[in-house]
């Protein structure tokens, strides 16, 4: 038996995994690039957009807790554009670092957070798949 967690946290991506992670990456932007003139409503526009500079942003990591980093950080931004428009409470709205009281939520921004969020997330989680699968057979043999 092996452990997972460990195998998980060890160094950079493979020369395997950098391969995997840029085909995942090209295929991602080819798609939305086809999707983004489509999208009839303006919040999908900026959803694709955002996707698009995700799938770019991963090119430039090489370890899982580059991922994990980055995942976090959108979430915390997303989370505090969000917020803007319906948090009155002084005390969070200085938590999330919104110092002016009169700033609103920009839904476009959120959109584009959500998209490049999503597709971090979704290179992440197939490489974290491929290299268990890897794992796996490689104790097989």
């Amino acid at each position: 038996m092996f452990d997972f967690e460990l195998d998980f946290e060890k160094g950079s991506l493979s020369e395997d995994e950098t391969e995997k992670r840029d085909e995942i990456i090209k295929r991602g932007i080819n798609v939305c690039k086809e999707f983004i003139s489509k999208q009839k409503s303006i919040e999908d526009y900026f959803f694709y957009e955002g996707s698009i500079e995700g799938f770019e942003e991963c090119k430039k990591f090489s370890k899982f807790s580059d991922f994990e980093r980055r995942i976090e950080q959108l979430y915390i931004e997303e989370t505090r554009e969000l917020s803007k428009s319906w948090i009155k409470d002084e005390m969070l709205r200085e938590y999330l670092k919104i110092f002016n009281k009169n700033e609103k939520t920009d839904y476009n921004t959120v959109f584009k957070l959500k998209g490049k969020r999503t597709q971090i997330q979704f290179v992440y989680d197939k490489l974290k798949a491929y290299r268990l699968v890897s794992l796996i057979l490689s104790k097989k043999t």
